[in-house]
């Protein structure tokens, strides 16, 4: 037997072994077929089935989002019946509030052209001569409605307003130191008279009757009520 080895070794046969011994597969090729195809459908049975949890464990995560999801949104919609609720509770404060503009509005352009003549009164009296005294005032200019009236003297200088004066002196006025001291009047610019008469009556007899003017500029408006002042 020994030979029997030697040359089937020497012939360089094929002599397929395990542990030293040789072996032979006598299955038939069908059942093989079958055990290889038995083999793919587990595989494809635990591939279905890994899909089948992938699939699951998305649709629980889904499920929580849209839990959440529907969480925030009844949260959202709580605080906007919420909101609904107090916008009826104010729903007055626009009305009102557009209506306190429109007041300011108005009462900014009532007294846009307010001018306080208690302190220019006061100021064209101390710079009176003694011998004068004031019998009217009269001011004419713009108002809210209507603009300043153009200047028609190129040589003065725009004006908002004109104080007209009609005063009374039992001695001849001395004119020109009256419109100085007028013209140094903060505001007040270009003072004039326009005439000086004489009449009579039964309390003082014969006296001069002055007709003079100054112009006011727009630096005498207060601005009291104007948005960025005090």
């Amino acid at each position: 037997m020994t030979s029997l080895l030697d040359r089937s070794s020497r012939r360089g046969g094929p002599s397929p072994t395990v542990g030293g011994l040789p072996q032979v597969n006598l299955l038939p090729p069908e059942i093989r077929a079958a055990r290889a195809l038995y083999r793919v459908k587990r595989l494809l049975v635990m591939g279905l089935a890994g899909v089948l949890v992938l699939v699951a464990v998305g649709y629980g995560v889904a499920s929580l989002r849209v839990l959440a999801a529907e969480d925030e949104l009844a949260e959202a919609q709580d605080v906007f019946a919420t909101l609904t609720e107090r916008k009826q509770e104010y729903a007055e404060v626009p009305v009102v509030l557009n209506r306190l503009r429109a007041l300011e509005n108005a009462r900014e352009v009532g007294f846009s052209t307010e001018i306080l003549w208690t302190p220019y009164f006061d100021a064209i009296f101390v710079v009176m001569p003694q011998e004068v005294w004031i019998s009217s005032i009269e001011a004419s200019g713009v108002t809210p409605m209507q603009a300043a009236p153009e200047v028609v003297d190129p040589l003065q200088d725009p004006s908002v307003m004109t104080l007209k004066f009609t005063g009374r002196s039992l001695t001849v006025p001395k004119a020109g130191d009256w419109l100085e001291k007028l013209n140094s009047i903060p505001g007040f610019s270009h003072a004039w008279v326009s005439a000086v008469e004489t009449a009579e009556d039964d309390e003082d007899g014969v006296y001069y009757v002055i007709q003079s003017s100054v112009q006011v500029d727009a630096s005498a408006f207060e601005h009291r009520f104007v948005e960025g002042e005090e």
